[in-house]
């Protein structure tokens, strides 16, 4: 009996430490660039950069731009070449996104407006999706998805701007839930053309993304991965007491059932 109780804790004990907790990384929307867009936490966001470009104001002339994406939504971030950058009012930032690998179904010819902004370098066949984020002169921050293959655009959703110009490290954040990008369901593309555009307000030059050639995104591994399967197997040892718990309750259980039988 003895024998038959060491082998059942041994199996415990291996079973406990052989088990990885999983932490949710969540990427606060707020305008303040999180450590998570750096590396941290055993993901790795995608990354594009875009120099310093002297005939835009470098509030608009993005330098960085950034995605990842967990189960619930996707992510992006607009680093601008500016100290303390100001978003202007009502100068969106668009993300427009061919979501389908399909270039028939595209702006069309009529929304010469949104053909103009997601056209630049690449061409503007295949764009089917549009992410316009921008800010109200009241404050209000606005993220609209909309439908791009007809005119006028149909709104699909809404989605979460961050930025506060305020902040230590401030960048323009935005989070889309992947269901409005017909993503999810294990319907995850590994390539997804795109152009981001940038308005400059009345009088600036706007900025676009990319300068030359084209640039692709992807939705989970290898360069975005669910932030929800990180594992704690590198958080430090604050780990393994949860583990230690759960072999102690099963130590003293098993004592008192070899108590008991004894006694019987």
């Amino acid at each position: 009996m003895k024998k038959q109780a060491i082998a059942i804790l041994a199996l415990v004990l291996v079973m406990v430490l052989g088990t990885s907790i999983a932490y949710a990384i969540t990427i606060a929307i707020d305008g303040d660039r999180d450590p998570f867009w750096d590396g941290s936490g055993s993901q790795t966001p995608g990354s594009i950069g875009d120099p310093d470009e002297g005939g835009i104001n470098n509030n608009v002339d993005i330098q960085t731009f950034q995605w990842t994406n967990d189960q619930t939504n996707f992510y992006f971030l607009i680093d601008v070449h500016a100290t303390a950058p100001l978003m202007p009012v009502l100068a969106p930032i668009d993300i427009c996104l061919d979501t389908d690998s399909n270039s028939s179904t595209t702006i069309p010819a009529t929304n010469g407006i949104d053909r103009n902004r997601c056209s630049y370098s690449t061409g503007v066949d295949g764009i089917d999706t549009i992410i316009e984020a921008y800010r109200l002169s009241n404050g209000s921050l606005l993220v609209d998805v909309y439908d791009a293959t007809t005119d006028p655009k149909t709104w699909l959703g809404a989605g979460t701007l961050g930025y506060n110009p305020s902040a230590s490290t401030p960048v323009v954040e935005i989070s889309v839930p992947v269901t409005l990008l017909g993503f999810g369901s294990g319907i995850c593309p590994n390539s997804i053309p795109i152009v981001v555009y940038y308005d400059g307000g009345d009088t600036n030059p706007d900025d676009n993304l990319p300068d030359s050639g084209s640039v692709n995104i992807s939705c989970g591994s290898p360069t975005a991965v669910s932030l929800q399967s990180v594992t704690a197997q590198q958080q430090g040892n604050w780990t393994i007491l949860p583990l230690l718990g759960v072999v102690v309750v099963a130590l003293l259980a098993t004592g008192i059932a070899l108590v008991r039988r004894q006694r019987a």
